[in-house]
């Protein structure tokens, strides 16, 4: 059996967070690339433009160029507002997960308030990202468990990577 604890904290979030920026990352850029080079093209290159299509221009010049850092500072601010409302989401909070060749066991425990314990197949879980400090166990697009490498306490991470690509095949997806 392998086995991890670690804290439900905003540790995990911020890993979770920092990955998913990655993902989104390469959309917001491939805007901001389009809005800045069409913005280019009207305001500045193409001849004999009308001062309609110049002033197009340069709106979708400065759009390209804020679009991006707006986005972030929405999505962040939402986020701190989400983690402030999550009781469990504390250094209080204990998760344990357990790993077999066949199930998942997730144990939480905050205190004497709360207690939760998952026993499930592999195929609960939608995929499973590996990076170098972690793996990510989603059980949606959205959602998922995140479990800190360096909080192993037995068995080892190559047993677990090869218990893992047995059961997801191709949506075990390795990260470095």
């Amino acid at each position: 059996m392998i086995e991890f604890q670690t804290k439900m904290n905003n540790e995990a979030v911020k890993s979770l967070t920092k990955m998913e920026k990655k993902k989104v990352m390469k959309f917001l850029i491939g805007f901001a690339v389009l809005f800045i080079a069409f913005g280019v093209l009207f305001a500045f290159i193409l001849p004999n433009t009308s001062e309609d299509l110049k002033q197009l221009g340069i709106f979708l010049l400065v759009f390209g160029v804020i679009y991006p850092p707006i986005v972030f500072f929405i999505a962040n601010a939402a986020q701190k507002k989400t983690n402030k409302s999550m009781k469990l989401l504390s250094e209080d909070t204990e998760v344990t997960y357990k790993f077999d060749d066949d199930k998942v066991w997730i144990i939480q425990q905050k205190g004497e308030d709360f207690k939760a314990t998952t026993e499930a197949a592999y195929r609960y879980f939608f995929q499973v990202i590996k990076t170098k400090t972690h793996y990510f166990l989603y059980i949606a697009n959205t959602q998922c468990h995140v479990i800190p490498k360096d909080s192993l306490v037995s068995g080892n991470l190559e047993d677990l990577d090869q218990i893992l690509r047995r059961h997801f095949g191709t949506k075990f997806i390795e990260k470095n």
